[in-house]
């Protein structure tokens, strides 16, 4: 019996979206009775329709037409284990894909690090479960930006997202903590920039995110996982990945 073409398809946000993608096409290179045919996203959440084509161009993966013979919104049985799925030529495939299109409108500086604090709809007042479970304080990135801090020279850029009072909560725990001269704050930026940012970071630290996950999948120099209660499908860490509690 000949290979199957599976595709998968996903409404949510375009972190979630792009890494079951990811997944699909990782899992298909591992089994090959399946054959992965990119389908691009007819939707993201969090972002106006008018995204939908370019972030389709800004992940690069062309658009193939075939038959779909299987279709999958996720496929749950690949996240506990990761690295089986994302090898090296896994991972270089789909950077090559991320490359082909230039990012130099984005203008990402490759010596900096960079630090996600995910925001936004995750929060310690949210009435969703498991999103308010997932909230990580401003003192514990406080403690873990003072041993940055110690450890470093480089530009330290933290990219957020949410209302004001997520941005003035976080400097006033970074001015309280006499570190804010070090560190410059990047709020609600357009997700193709900080997303590029993430993926050139010379350290990239991760926040509890999807969005936070692919950047490291993709980037090339040093990772730091954030590990603790997560969504399923970015739990857990890459090999190559160290931890947030090392530094």
């Amino acid at each position: 019996m000949g290979y199957k073409n599976l595709t998968i398809c996903s409404r949510d946000g375009f972190g979630s979206q792009y890494l079951k993608k990811m997944y699909g096409f990782g899992f298909c290179v591992n089994v090959p009775r399946y054959r992965y045919i990119h389908t691009p996203f007819t939707s993201i959440q969090h972002l106006g329709p008018e995204y939908v084509p370019l972030m389709n161009d800004f992940i690069g993966w062309d658009h193939q037409r075939a038959k779909i013979h299987v279709r999958f919104d996720k496929l749950h049985k690949c996240f506990p284990n990761p690295n089986c799925f994302f090898t090296d030529y896994v991972v270089d495939r789909i950077r090559a894909n991320y490359y082909k299109n230039s990012k130099q409108e984005f203008n990402s500086e490759n010596d900096c690090i960079v630090i996600h604090i995910r925001r936004g709809d995750v929060n310690q007042h949210s009435r969703n479960r498991g999103a308010k479970r997932r909230f990580v304080e401003n003192n514990w990135y406080v403690e873990k930006l003072k041993k940055i801090i110690e450890k470093n020279d480089d530009k330290i850029i933290i990219h957020t997202f949410g209302t004001n009072d997520v941005l003035e909560n976080l400097k006033d725990s970074l001015i309280n903590a006499n570190i804010y001269e070090r560190i410059e704050i990047r709020f609600n930026q357009e997700i193709r920039k900080v997303f590029n940012d993430m993926v050139y970071a010379k350290k990239f630290f991760m926040a509890k995110s999807s969005l936070s996950y692919i950047a490291g999948i993709l980037n090339e120099n040093e990772v730091f996982f954030q590990s603790g209660i997560n969504d399923a499908q970015s739990q857990n860490p890459l090999h190559r990945w160290k931890n947030w509690e090392d530094i």
